[in-house]
Formats: C-alpha cells, structure tokens, sequence
C-alpha cells in the first residue's frame, strides 16, 4: 500500500524585508594575517607607496647628481676649441694651424679629403704623432675618425713615443681602450667595455690629475686611473701604417686655454 503524501501550502510575503543587523551584536576585527603593525598600516597604504616612490626618485636623481658633478662636461664639436677641421687642398703637409701656431709630427702627415692622416711613418718604424703646441697638466682632446685602425686615436701629456697616454679603438671587440705608455712600455691598459667602433666616431680624452675619462659620441664610457703616467705633456693624434692604412682624423678639437 503507497505512502500518502501531504503537501501543506504555506503563506508566502510578497514584499519581503531583509533582516536589518543588530547593532547591539560585536563586529569581529578584520583579520589580514600581517600582524597589527600592518593592519594599523592599512588604510594609508595608497600614501606609503607614493611615497615611497617619491623617495626612491630623489635617491636616483641625487645620484645621477653625484655623479654627475665628476665627470667633466662634453666637448661639442661646433665648440670655439675646434682648432683645426683640415679645409685645406689635398697633400697639404700638417703644419700650420688656421689659428695660429703649427703641428709638431712624428713621421709625414698629410691632408687628403678634408682630413689629417699619416702618409709614412717615422724613420725605424712605429706610429706616428701630430701634436698641438703647448704643454698642460690639464688635457682635453677630441677628434672624428674615418678609416678607424687599431694603432689610430687620440694622446694627451705626451712627452715623447714612449711617454704618453693613447686613446685607441679595439675593433675586434667592439670598444676602446686607454694605454698608459711610460718609459717605452704600456704599463697599464683599460678598455670601456663594449662601446662600439664605427665610421665617424668622435672620441674624446680628459684627463684631470690622476683621472682620465673616455667619451665616445657624446657619452661617457668610462674613467682610468692615470697616476703611472706624465704629469703633464701635449695632446694630438697617433696613428700607424703598419696594416696599410692610417686612420683619418677630422675637426680636432682641445680644451681653451
């Protein structure tokens, strides 16, 4: 015999009302699991983090600043201290400056194209100098190059072939190297990591007391100790035949006077 199942309808409201909370109830303490420093820490969490961005950027900008202020500024070429862009007719010998005084040189140096490079090297070999007159503790020199040979580049306190600091390309691994040359041997070499050697770099040599930097196009690259090298000497080009080419120099600029 089946089971008799009784459904008993019940009154339904139709405009239900939500159960409004008691405000006699405790409300609980909204745990996040940080412990109280944190959750007092909270609600202002928006204002910590600009904050902290805040600070972070015045670190970063007083160290640029810092920085900065050591390094020395760029030479531009279109600066005043441009000393000599080689408008001259081909074969011209290096030797008078447009703006007075002359080039001293090691070995024949020539113009060819509107620019300066050495045709032969000196009597017994080796590379090349053309120098600007005048002798300083304080150096600054800065030259374009075309043709870039490894033997080619920029010197300062030279005081002879085996007296110098040299500013040379290393094409092989894509930088630039400072040697410092005394008693006719490089006594200490540094490169400036990978920089890149290109047609039409300009490269520039500072050097103030024992510290030199390396700028390439506009930036520096880096900074060498130069404490083994000359206190003081000219500043100029060097460069080699030995591969069968010299490097072509253009808009040679130094620091005024």
């Amino acid at each position: 015999m089946g089971r008799m199942v009784v459904r008993r309808r019940v009154p339904v409201d139709d405009d239900p009302v939500p159960p409004t909370p008691s405000e006699d109830l405790p409300r609980r303490t909204l745990r996040t699991g940080w412990g109280p420093v944190s959750n007092a820490l909270a609600p202002h969490a928006g204002v910590l983090a600009v904050g902290t961005v805040v600070l972070a950027i015045g670190c970063v900008a007083l160290l640029i600043a810092l920085v900065g202020s050591r390094q020395p500024s760029i030479l531009a070429t279109s600066d005043p201290a441009v000393v000599d862009t080689f408008d001259r007719p081909d074969g011209s010998a290096l030797d008078d400056l447009p703006g007075g005084g002359s080039w001293e040189t090691v070995g024949e140096w020539e113009v060819v194209a509107g620019s300066a490079y050495l045709k032969e090297a000196p009597d017994g070999g080796g590379r090349g100098f053309a120098l600007l007159p005048g002798s300083s503790d304080r150096a600054r020199i800065a030259a374009t190059m075309f043709g870039l040979a490894d033997d080619g580049g920029v010197v300062a306190r030279y005081q002879g072939p085996g007296d110098h600091l040299a500013l040379t390309p290393v094409s092989a691994l894509g930088t630039w190297r400072v040697d410092v040359v005394a008693g006719g041997e490089v006594v200490e070499t540094q490169a400036m990591g990978l920089v890149g050697v290109e047609e039409g770099m300009r490269a520039e040599l500072v050097v103030r007391g024992d510290a030199a930097w390396v700028i390439v196009d506009g930036q520096v690259r880096g900074t060498i100790d130069v404490g083994a090298a000359p206190d003081e000497g000219q500043v100029g080009l060097v460069a080699g035949v030995a591969d069968g080419g010299s490097t072509r120099f253009d808009d040679v600029a130094r620091e005024r006077p």
